[in-house]
């Protein structure tokens, strides 16, 4: 019931968001950029404190309320990632692309109490733990293209894949032997579709509003539409002054500032009221800010791969039945229809408010095979599956000051899934699945110069899972509280 209030809070927030429009956004209705682009790469090194909380209900029947059964896990780590992204924007095109190969290493400890363990040679009920360190490099490619055709107007083409690899090294207590397990993933998402509008990058914009607002604080001068115009759109050229001249005594801050000043009519400004004017763009860089909206339609593709190695064997519970097995492999295709809203507004300089909604409905085939140990060479079966999910989201961003941003996001998750079951033997079974979902979260950014910032996440994440078989298993809540904190540096950021 708390997800779908959640819901239809963020859907109302879409019909109401933005109906007074303000100064700033008629500004950015009418600049125009022309064909313009930028790409950064970005590192981040940082840590991450992770606590998992799930219930589990073990039921027999439908009027059985059950008993709980409760695990833990509180995971810290560290991680190591590079992002390299590419934006471009035109009046026929819009390309944006990230490349993030990372790598993270962490330790865990999972604790459940009142557990049935089937482990080795021990059955029963008790308290079960396991200990873990984990390591995972992983390299994901994101890809969105749009070609306008007549006004706004598109077709577009995303492309979601990558590649990661993890192990675990892990002991119980029970047996204090050490097990190692691998897995290698690989997760591929095609969508070609069209639909109508436009999701422009802005941050400059909003920068030379900024920065008229900063000299009208200091000596009363206040610009003009066209002016503040103007300053945006030299703005967008600023790297092209940093690349031409020597960075160490920023000659390329001076030469940019004279032809800039000189463009929108100030070139009297004395330099105490200069290095005030150009403080935030000196300084600080403001969080990325984007308006629009945007309708997008059509077809998807999923496909993945997943391998796990054990070493030694795991045991596993296959219906009513425990085997050993020594590698899982995993091959699932689906295909659908996705439907898509995102609108962003930037009500002010300093805030800017986003809602996005995404609709799917996937029919897919999932083959799952089993190398057994002792009891057959290899188990097979395949799940057909049909899946509906609504993903509905809400963002606010705060531009606190120069040096500081905060991002505060919400979303659910509702979804609903039918899975036919057949196994080698062509025993099919059929069951109903429903997952509800809730997120939240907050992070604060801090400049702490033109290149460099200190980025604090917190998060808090809810996931109830209902099973019509209602087995062993069947209803799961799990609770998620995270925090990290990293360090980002950007040692590549130009416009082209």
């Amino acid at each position: 019931m708390k997800q779908a209030m959640v819901v239809g809070i963020l859907l109302s927030v879409i019909v109401t968001l933005g109906t007074v429009e303000s100064d700033l956004e008629r500004l950015i209705e009418m600049y125009e950029s022309g064909d313009w682009g930028y790409e950064e790469l970005e590192l981040d090194i940082g840590s991450v404190l992770s606590v998992d909380r799930t219930d589990r209900r073990y039921v027999t029947t439908s009027d059985d309320a059950g008993y709980p059964v409760v695990e833990k896990l509180e995971r810290f780590g560290g991680n190591f990632e590079l992002l390299y992204t590419r934006h471009q924007e035109s009046e026929q095109h819009y390309l944006d692309m990230q490349i993030n190969p990372s790598f993270s290493l962490d330790k865990s400890n999972i604790e459940k109490d009142d557990h049935y363990i089937f482990f080795e040679n021990y059955y029963g009920y008790g308290f079960f733990e396991e200990y873990l360190r984990n390591y995972t490099g992983s390299i994901e490619i994101n890809k969105i293209y749009r070609k306008y055709t007549s006004g706004d107007r598109f077709f577009s083409l995303a492309f979601d894949g990558g590649f990661d690899i993890s192990g675990v090294k892990k002991r119980t207590n029970i047996s204090y032997q050490e097990y190692d397990n691998a897995e290698i993933n690989v997760p591929i998402t095609l969508n070609l579709g069209g639909g109508t509008g436009r999701m422009r990058d802005v941050t400059n914009v909003v920068r030379a509003w900024r920065l008229a607002e900063r000299l009208q604080e200091q000596n009363g001068t206040q610009l003009t539409d066209e002016q503040i115009l103007t300053l945006a759109r030299y703005l967008d050229r600023q790297p092209a002054y940093s690349a031409a001249f020597d960075w160490k005594n920023n000659a390329g801050d001076y030469h940019f500032w004279q032809d800039a000043l000189s463009a929108i009519g100030l070139e009297q400004l004395n330099y105490d009221e200069f290095l005030y004017i150009s403080q935030e763009a000196r300084e600080g860089t403001i969080l990325r800010r984007q308006q629009g909206l945007l309708i997008d339609f059509g077809v998807i593709g999923d496909l993945h791969l997943n391998t796990q190695e054990y070493d030694p064997e795991a045991y596993i519970v296959i219906g009513n039945d425990y085997y050993e097995t020594n590698s899982i492999d995993q091959f699932s295709i689906a295909g659908g229809i996705f439907f898509s809203i995102e609108s962003a507004k930037n009500t002010s300089s300093s805030e800017q408010k986003r809602v996005t909604v995404l609709a799917q409905v996937l029919m897919g085939k999932t083959t799952t095979r089993y190398d057994l140990d002792d009891y057959a060479d290899e188990l097979k079966y395949t799940d057909g599956t049909t899946t509906f999910s609504l993903e509905p989201g809400i963002e606010y961003l705060n531009q606190v000051s120069d040096r500081f941003g905060v991002t505060l996001s919400a979303s659910a998750l509702m979804l609903t899934q039918t899975t036919t079951s057949e196994m080698d033997d062509n025993d099919s079974n059929t069951s109903d699945h429903m997952l509800l979902g809730l997120d939240v979260g907050c992070q604060g950014t801090y400049f702490l110069g033109p290149v460099t910032m200190l980025v604090l996440d917190a998060g808090y994440n809810r996931l109830e899972y209902f099973n019509s078989d209602m087995e062993a298993d069947s209803n799961k809540a799990r609770d998620n509280w995270l925090i990290s904190l990293q360090l980002t540096f950007r040692p590549l950021a130009r416009m082209f």
